[in-house]
């Protein structure tokens, strides 16, 4: 793994800064709340954890068991979202790196253990592209939890976005303004540029048939 930032992740986040321009208000934000519980399993080589998540006004509390407690927390926090947001299913935990910037730390403290730390976590979906997210906290397990947190924060975020868009585009084919459907569609594009939305899409289609 490498810790340079990519090209692909400035697209990324262009993408990431449509996404709060469609939702503005309605945006999620996902934070730990109350206390953390990460439990190593030496036999086995398995971490457990068990932990609260703020979803806006929303608790969830979380359990899970994993290779690690990046992949612990990642994939129990997916599945946890995954009937509500049915993107998650394609996409997978690739890598996760993390290191600690030593020019950072408290200059009091010489031996660096106040250090900040930088997470990377890769994720994959099922097209094959890559998506890169990073947090840097004073704390391993902090920045670790961070960056899963983004990830999936970012993820549930931008199906939310297509959802909109989608609707949007169906209004405005109905309302006969083809020039909101030019600009609705360009959004989409930049949207699903990537791909693991097609599901998505058609779940919506599939309601709208429902609706009539």
């Amino acid at each position: 793994m490498t810790f340079d930032t990519t090209p692909e992740e400035a697209k990324q986040q262009t993408k990431h800064q449509l996404v709060q321009e469609c939702l503005g208000s309605k945006y999620i934000r996902l934070s730990l709340v109350n206390d953390l519980k990460v439990i190593e399993n030496t036999e086995n080589s398995t971490t457990s954890i068990m932990c609260d998540i703020q979803k806006n006004n929303e608790t969830i509390s979380i359990e899970g068991v994993g290779n690690g407690p990046i992949d612990a927390f990642y994939s129990s926090l997916s599945q946890e979202l995954l009937e509500q947001y049915c993107s998650l299913s394609s996409y997978h935990f690739l890598e996760f790196g993390i290191r600690a910037d030593l020019l950072k730390r408290n200059r009091r403290n010489w031996s660096g253990s106040d250090a900040y730390v930088e997470a990377v976590l890769v994720v994959r979906n099922d097209e094959g592209n890559d998506f890169i997210f990073r947090s840097v906290r004073q704390s391993v397990i902090n920045a670790s939890l961070s960056v899963a947190l983004i990830a999936v924060e970012h993820l549930i975020n931008l199906e939310e976005a297509v959802i909109q868009i989608h609707h949007a585009i169906k209004d405005a084919k109905k309302r006969k303004r083809s020039d909101l459907v030019s600009s609705h569609t360009m959004k989409m594009i930049q949207l699903i540029d990537r791909g693991g939305y097609t599901d998505t899409i058609r779940k919506q289609r599939e309601l709208d048939d429902d609706r009539y």
